[in-house]
């Protein structure tokens, strides 16, 4: 069964704030908690909170920085920030030094990276401890004005994390509200995915079945939704030899979507799985909806899934 952590593509949001943010032109010198995070941060002047991330962007120029809490220990996830590893996928490692945030280690690493043709270059402080990570990454595309990226690196500098925060709803801040299902409940929050496990469980590796739904990051416009749909059931990750068994157009909360249902292998145990999916589409990007399940619980979680999904209301 796929990891709750790699099921979905670039698709993660949290837009709100303890103090809310004006929309446009962040100068505000107090910390700002990201919605959905226990991450505070002095905003970056002339930036404006994200709608579809956890963080700022410059619509004007397409610089960001983006903060990502993962549940996963520090020491898994810094050893990827590797010029090897970086390398094969088109990242280009410039510095990397020891960083630590108060008490927790981290480091702070400098790269490029080449995407459709694009240079982007790119600031990112990663700390944490055994039980979690903080990634935060500052990205302005190649020609942006240098003063962009500083005022980036100031806010990834200013930022502090709230060990002692209250536990806070796990959709909090995001524009889409989903109920538990009977069997899976909402376990986890990754930027803008709600991650549905057993139980409402948490621990990876998660295995049995799981139920993500995120907003695109991306205000693609999709021309050809069936097409797009059927596309993305097959690059689920860890699966290969998908097939699409049916499809259908839905409509849920007054969008118009494409529901799929296929079958492919698990890559590391051969297993056949049940891939079930539901892609909505507002104006520009989507919302994807997506579960996996042994194949022999199809028939169970079938009902499981389509009960979570027609739950979807946006707000």
């Amino acid at each position: 069964m796929a990891a709750a952590c790699t099921l979905l593509t670039s698709t993660q949001t949290g837009q709100a704030a303890e103090k809310q943010a004006p929309e446009s032109n962040v100068q505000a010198a107090a910390l700002v908690r990201l919605a959905g995070t226990n991450v505070s941060l002095k905003p970056p002047v002339g930036f404006t909170m994200s709608q579809t991330f956890s963080g700022f962007i410059d619509p004007q120029t397409n610089c960001s920085l983006m903060v990502t809490e993962l549940p996963a220990p520090i020491d898994k996830v810094l050893p990827g920030f590797n010029a090897e590893k970086m390398k094969e996928k088109n990242m280009f490692l410039k510095n990397l030094e020891t960083k630590n945030k108060g008490t927790y280690m981290g480091a702070l690493v400098e790269f490029s990276q080449n995407a459709l043709g694009t240079t982007v270059h790119k600031y990112a402080h990663v700390f944490g401890n055994d039980a979690f990570t903080v990634v935060a990454t500052a990205t302005i595309p190649e020609g942006a004005p240098p003063e962009l990226m500083e005022r980036l690196k100031e806010a990834v500098n200013s930022i502090v994390y709230d060990t002692n925060a209250a536990a806070r709803p796990v959709d909090e801040g995001l524009p889409y509200k989903l109920n538990d299902g009977a069997l899976l409940k909402k376990a986890k929050r990754l930027q803008n995915s709600l991650i549905f496990t057993k139980d409402g469980k948490f621990a990876p590796p998660q295995s049995g079945p799981l139920f993500i739904a995120a907003q695109s990051i991306a205000e693609v416009m999709v021309q050809n939704k069936a097409e797009y749909a059927k596309k993305r059931i097959q690059d689920t990750a860890q699966l290969k030899d998908i097939t699409v068994d049916t499809e259908e157009d839905v409509a849920i909360s007054g969008l118009k979507g494409r529901k799929v249902l296929a079958t492919g292998l698990d890559t590391k145990t051969g297993a056949k799985t049940f891939i079930y999916q539901v892609m909505l589409f507002p104006d520009t990007g989507y919302y994807l909806m997506q579960g996996l399940s042994d194949e022999a619980q199809r028939k169970e979680l079938l009902v499981e899934f389509d009960k979570i999904a027609s739950s979807f209301k946006l707000l």
